[in-house]
């Protein structure tokens, strides 16, 4: 097969262990056939070789067309690597404006900013690859451990953002970019203290514990419920976290056993129609399994989310609850001790 420079391939190898496949972009012709590189992790491993043209089983062109071919993804291609201010390299798995690279590159310098403001500069200086594929799915970006940790062949670990350029280059980049951080925190820095690992993950497994509401609680709400305008300031009125969650549930059972909804309590309450409220007013403990986030959903996932989106969070200046912060609050004093 004939190949000009610039081209990618897909060739095969066959071996005792079977036939294999590998993706690689033609660099110039050899005596032997095309010196190629292999495009698995190219942007750290670069590795290259001389390949026979005999093995080569497909041309792909020098802009492929999306799709998965032999098994490899051709819509995350690497195509380039950019520096930002702070001298962090990006390493791009698809093409965008210059514009969109540098919103890119500002938003990592701005996390890498926020780490140094809480002393945790260091984690940055991790063994960390930084790269941008194309959004798919539902995820914004993802941490991946190194591989073959504490071995010669290590591998640096990954921190890979998947943005919507037009939607979500803007402070969302920084909450993922410092999300992903998190994980690196929790790998890097916590996972040597057993006593914080237990913690993180006593409060995760508080987040997803099934709720009671004991039917004490319950008639004390009532009380509540009756001096309140509405639903929406009932629920409101209650400052701890936990209060709330009942409350949901009580709003929650009513609407499954009597088909009313809030906007209905609300013509109850404006008609102090106490005698039919009452009615359908539990008397009893009420059970619910439904998750309890103590910072977001998509915390309560494992513990692992519940430390990534905490550390975010505490980085940014947002509200969280009061054990969560004061653990963040023991967790980064912990890892500066460590550093």
């Amino acid at each position: 097969m004939k190949v000009l420079p610039d081209r990618y391939v897909i060739g095969q190898v066959i071996s005792d262990k079977g036939r294999g496949y590998f993706l690689a972009k033609v660099e110039k012709e050899a005596k032997e056939g095309y010196l190629v590189r292999f495009e698995e992790d190219c942007h750290f491993k670069h590795r290259r070789g001389i390949v026979s043209a005999d093995s080569l089983v497909l041309n792909l062109g020098k802009n492929p067309s999306p799709g998965v071919v032999y098994g490899f993804d051709l819509s995350s291609l690497y195509r380039k690597t950019i520096t930002t201010k702070l001298d962090y390299e990006i390493h791009l798995f698809e093409n965008v404006s210059e514009e969109t690279e540098a919103k890119i590159s500002r938003a990592l310098d701005r996390a890498v900013k926020k780490l140094k403001e809480f002393g945790l500069g260091a984690l940055a200086e991790q063994s960390i690859i930084f790269q941008i594929f194309p959004k798919k799915g539902k995820w914004s970006g993802w941490f991946t451990h190194p591989k073959h940790a504490g071995k010669e062949n290590e591998e640096p670990s990954k921190i890979t953002l998947a943005l919507n350029p037009q939607k979500e280059l803007n402070d969302y980049s920084d909450y993922v970019y410092l999300h992903e951080f998190g994980h690196a925190f929790h790998h890097y820095f916590l996972k040597a203290s057993k006593k914080l690992e237990s913690k993180w993950l006593n409060l995760y497994r508080a987040s997803i514990a099934p709720t009671v509401v004991e039917a004490k609680t319950v008639k004390s709400m009532y009380k509540d419920f009756q001096a309140a305008e509405s639903c929406a300031a009932w629920k409101k009125s209650y400052e701890e976290l936990e209060l709330k969650n009942c409350a949901s549930v009580i709003l929650r059972h009513i609407s499954q056993s009597h088909k009313l909804t809030p906007r209905d309590l609300n013509i109850l309450l404006d008609a102090e129609d106490y005698d039919s409220l009452k009615e359908v007013w539990p008397d009893c403990d009420l059970h619910s399994t439904e998750l309890k986030p103590l910072i977001t959903e998509y915390a309560t996932t494992n513990y692992s989310e519940t430390i990534a989106e905490a550390f975010a969070f505490h980085l940014m200046g947002k509200s969280l609850p009061k054990s969560v912060d004061k653990l963040m609050r023991e967790s980064i004093q912990y890892a500066l001790g460590a550093k």
